[in-house]
């Protein structure tokens, strides 16, 4: 009987059951996406009584992405992404349709009449789920409100003073020899220093963290002085995770006979991306382009339909691994689970193993039983370099996201909001540049905290003490060095020393750079030859030793005498934050040439760098989250 009913309904209920599958594929996308509709409807804030919720921003999120494939992304925004960018871009975007900054139809057909942005644009509707409305839809949003920054920015014009000032320090160089002393270098034959330096220098830091040299922020000022010096202990985590390696899974896979149709299929339907230009004497009446033979790029297309396979096999290992390891959780509150003791967690080995069994791939685990903090997440090779990469979202790395977790940020905001990050559980899934992906979670926090005495952290303390006394001799040689260079040269002196001279080519103050995102030139610090990185206050010492002598030489051929100063004056430069000091002599100056203020290109130039540096400063201000919010009346939510 159940047979004849099945064979009598087998039509409705497949459509009923396809029906089902297909809703529960939605349900499931949407929980593990995290833009379920409670997300949609978190408040964000109001602008003009209207409530503002993250699925307000929907579009903008969008807009963003699409503008980012493009590389269009508004350098207004920072080079890289955060949870914010979506709001700050929205304001903007109300506030100039308000001001009457829409932009017209012609603007982005204009845009598209570059063939390489038109290239991208096709490419982008092509390979995403981007329709070319979307595309023309965030180009128009983009015009919208770079209407109204350029209507801003012409309000940067630089005066002529401030145009010969910049020139002066643009076409202006020096030619020094210079001395480095580093406190690293000297610090293994420093004595043991007193206990009450210890304690005096535990005691003005123990508050504060330690100081990277790739900060944009320079180290507190303490006593008078910017060192690096930090005993606090910042936010840490213990983690596990498992990889799964796409070059370790290509050895083991071999070409098969449908991906090499697949590819034959590819190739076919996608004539236009393996045409090459004609080759052969030019005619009035050019030849068409010629498709690129199958033999050319066979490899290339039946390694892609490899990486499609992988792809694959990737998804469902990673889709059992979050479902298995989900299973002992039990929903709580707010969308966080109750904690699961460590004991009750699945295991990573047991699920590797399982993995060998199920798919005949078992990934790598890693267990990494000490504390890291976000600089040690970062160094982690591989993982510490993959990202999430959720459409919508600013993409976020382990970092980001293992120090999100509820137990460190109780009141979590953005994207930890909407993952609901805790100890225990798996965060989402990363991915590294070579496309290999990590299922992680976070087993052990230590929130941030200051020591709990010196004898925590004594060993740091006396390293830190034997430096800052390494660091003041440095300091004190290198002012002496520059007091003998009035009677000797520096290079004579560095020889009686011991220590290295260093030679640089001429240089000037500053340089222009091209921006990587307008393509407009802007004013950095110049860079000297013998060092990896640009140091300011290095070069405008070197630029104050010619501005000293150029003084003193102008004043003593008007009143009669000779200079007061030598011909190559020398001075002591110390660099508290990076614990090490410099000895700079002078050697030559070569003013500005005056034919540079006749020379019409030269002044073009420097007034379009000048322009573009002072409208990226007052952009940067004028364009700021903080800033357009005051000036729409956004109110932030309080949490």
């Amino acid at each position: 009987m159940s047979m004849k009913l099945m064979r009598k309904y087998s039509k409705p209920l497949m459509a009923f059951f396809g029906v089902l599958l297909m809703v529960t594929f939605l349900v499931g996308y949407t929980f593990t996406s995290g833009l379920g509709s409670r997300e949609n409807g978190f408040i964000l804030g109001s602008l003009n009584g209207r409530s503002i919720t993250t699925g307000s921003l929907t579009q903008v999120r969008i807009d963003l992405r699409i503008l980012q494939y493009l590389r269009l992304r508004p350098p207004w925004l920072g080079d890289r992404s955060n949870s914010n960018d979506s709001l700050q871009f929205y304001l903007l975007l109300n506030e100039a349709r308000a001001s009457g900054f829409q932009a017209s139809p012609d603007q982005v057909r204009s845009e598209l009449r570059n063939k390489q942005l038109l290239a991208a644009v096709q490419n982008l509707a092509d390979s995403t789920q981007y329709a070319f409305p979307a595309i023309a839809q965030a180009m128009d949003d983009l015009d919208t409100v770079n209407n109204m920054v350029n209507f801003v920015s012409g309000a940067a014009q630089p005066s002529r003073p401030q145009v010969l000032h910049f020139m002066s320090r643009l076409f202006s160089t020096v030619k020094v020899v210079y001395v480095r002393l580093r406190a690293v270098n000297a610090v293994d034959h420093v004595p043991v220093p007193s206990q009450a330096a210890l304690t005096r220098l535990y005691q003005a830091y123990c508050h504060v963290f330690p100081w990277t040299p790739g900060s944009s922020v320079p180290p507190p000022l303490i006593n008078g002085h910017r060192y690096p010096f930090g005993f606090r202990f910042p936010d840490r985590v213990k983690i596990e995770f498992i990889k799964l390696d796409r070059a370790q899974v290509q050895k083991t896979m071999r070409p098969t006979v449908a991906d090499v149709q697949a590819a034959y299929h590819y190739y076919l339907r996608h004539p236009s991306r393996f045409t090459i230009a004609a080759t052969g004497p030019a005619t009035t009446h050019p030849a068409a382009p010629e498709l690129e033979p199958w033999n050319q790029v066979k490899e290339k297309l039946v390694e892609m339909e490899i990486n499609r396979r992988i792809d694959v096999l990737f998804r469902h290992i990673s889709d059992m691994i979050l479902h298995l390891t989900s299973k002992p959780w039990v929903a709580g509150a707010n969308d966080y689970a109750h904690l699961l003791p460590g004991k009750q967690r699945v295991s990573y080995r047991l699920i590797a193993k399982r993995m060998k069994r199920e798919f005949g791939y078992k990934p790598e685990v890693g267990f990494l039983n000490h504390w890291l903090d976000a600089g040690g997440l970062s160094a982690l090779m591989g993982i510490g370099s993959a990202v999430y990469r959720q459409s919508g979202f600013p993409r976020q790395t382990l970092a980001d996201l293992a120090l999100q977790v509820r137990q460190l940020e109780p009141k979590p905001k953005g994207l930890a909001l909407l993952l609901h990050l805790q100890v225990g559980r798996e965060g989402p899934l990363l991915v590294d540049r070579h496309g290999n992906q990590y299922i992680y979670r976070v087993v052990a926090v230590s929130p941030a905290h200051d020591p709990a005495s010196l004898a925590q952290v004594k060993p740091q303390v006396l390293r830190d003490a034997k430096l800052l006394e390494a660091y003041r001799s440095a300091v004190a040689r290198c002012r002496e060095m520059a007091v003998q260079a009035q009677f000797r040269s520096l290079k004579a002196i560095a020889k009686t020393d011991g220590v290295n001279l260093f030679q640089p080519q001429p240089f000037g103050e500053l340089q222009v750079v091209e921006n990587p995102y307008t393509g407009m030139p802007v004013l950095v610090p110049a860079q000297v030859s013998t060092m990896t990185y640009p140091l300011p206050s290095f070069t405008k010492a070197a630029f104050n030793l010619a501005i000293r002598l150029q003084d003193q030489v102008q004043h003593a051929s008007h009143v009669g005498t000779k200079p007061t100063v030598s011909a190559h004056p020398a001075t002591a430069v110390p660099m508290d934050s990076r614990l090490e000091a410099f000895t700079i002599q002078l050697i030559h100056s070569s003013p500005m040439p005056a034919a540079n203020l006749s020379n019409v290109q030269s002044l073009a130039r420097v007034i379009r760098s000048l322009t573009q540096s002072q409208a990226i400063r007052l952009e940067l201000q004028w364009l700021s989250l903080k800033a357009v919010s005051a000036r729409v009346g956004f109110v932030p939510a309080k949490n």
